[in-house]
C-alpha cells in the first residue's frame, strides 16, 4: 500500500481525517511514499508531490478535486508525465503506474526533513513562476524538470531525477 503523507491544509481541503500517522508503514513500491502540499501559486490551487527517498517532484495543477479517488488519478497522471519528461521508457513508467493502481492511505507528514526539503522545492517553484510572469507565459514541465535537476543538500548533492532514473531503471531490469 502507498502512503501519501500530506500537509495538514491538503488533509483539510480532501475532508480527510487521520488519527495518527504512526501507524502507516513504508511502501514496497519502486519509489516507496510521496508528500503532498497544497500551495496556491500565482493565485491557482496547485499540490506539490515529493518522493519521501529521492525528493523527486511534480506538480498538479488545477486541484478541484475534493475525492481522494480523483486526486490519486491526478497524482498518477502527473507522476507518468514527470517521469517520461525524465526520459524514462514508457514501458518503465508503466509498471511504476501498476504499482500504485493500489489503495491509498492518507496520512500526516512524519519526515521533517522531508518537509523542508519540500517547502524549498515549492518556493523554488513559486519563484520560477514569478520570474517567468505566471502560469500564462510559464513552461511548467520546464520548471519542474529544472527543480528535479538541481542538486539538494539532503540527498547528498545529487539531481533527484537521476535517483529516481536509477531505482526506476534497476527495478525495471
Amino acid at each position: 500500500m502507498t502512503t501519501f503523507q500530506c500537509t495538514k491544509m491538503l488533509l483539510d481541503h480532501l475532508g480527510i481525517t487521520v488519527a495518527s500517522s504512526e501507524s502507516a508503514g513504508s511502501s514496497d513500491t519502486t519509489l516507496g511514499d510521496w508528500y503532498a502540499k497544497l500551495m496556491v501559486v500565482d493565485r491557482h490551487k496547485v499540490v506539490l508531490w515529493t518522493n519521501e527517498q529521492t525528493l523527486f517532484s511534480f506538480i498538479m495543477l488545477k486541484v478541484r478535486a475534493k475525492k481522494p479517488e480523483h486526486f490519486n488519478l491526478g497524482f498518477m497522471h502527473g507522476l507518468a508525465m514527470s517521469l517520461q519528461l525524465e526520459g524514462i521508457p514508457l514501458s518503465h513508467v508503466e509498471r511504476i503506474l501498476r504499482e500504485y493502481d493500489t489503495p491509498m492511505e492518507y496520512t500526516s507528514t512524519r519526515n521533517k526533513s522531508v518537509v523542508a526539503s519540500m517547502n524549498q522545492v515549492g518556493k523554488d517553484f513559486e519563484h520560477m513562476v514569478w520570474y517567468e510572469h505566471g502560469f500564462k507565459y510559464c513552461n511548467i514541465s520546464e520548471l519542474i524538470h529544472q527543480l528535479n535537476n538541481t542538486p539538494w543538500k539532503a540527498i547528498g548533492y545529487k539531481f533527484a531525477a537521476d535517483l529516481v532514473r536509477e531505482r526506476v531503471i534497476s527495478r525495471c531490469h
